[in-house]
């Protein structure tokens, strides 16, 4: 999935029945998309510690960083060699 389009381009390549749900929660729940710099560190910090709240509730994984960081970095020298923008990470937020 290319995150850096438009939040409307995302939802435009959805099946029907994920849209149709997207739209059904963002009605009832009030959630909302927001675009956060992947490659900032407060942001990611934010997402882990969302993330590892969740993680401890479901009793399922921790948010693992370790494999994460590289891959942010190799993304970033790739974005400055050629001439684009900050790379963004697109993620829903629920009233948060």
């Amino acid at each position: 999935m290319d995150l850096r389009k438009t939040p409307d381009e995302l939802f435009a390549g959805l099946e029907k029945n994920t849209a149709r749900k997207i739209t059904d929660a963002q009605q009832k729940d009030r959630l909302q998309w927001e675009r956060y710099d992947a490659t900032d560190a407060n942001t990611l910090s934010e997402v882990e510690r969302m993330w590892n709240e969740f993680a401890a509730a479901s009793k399922t994984p921790r948010f693992e960083r370790d494999w994460l960081d590289p891959i942010i970095h190799i993304r970033r020298k790739a974005a400055r060699f050629r001439g684009e923008p900050q790379l963004s990470s697109l993620w829903s937020k629920a009233g948060l």
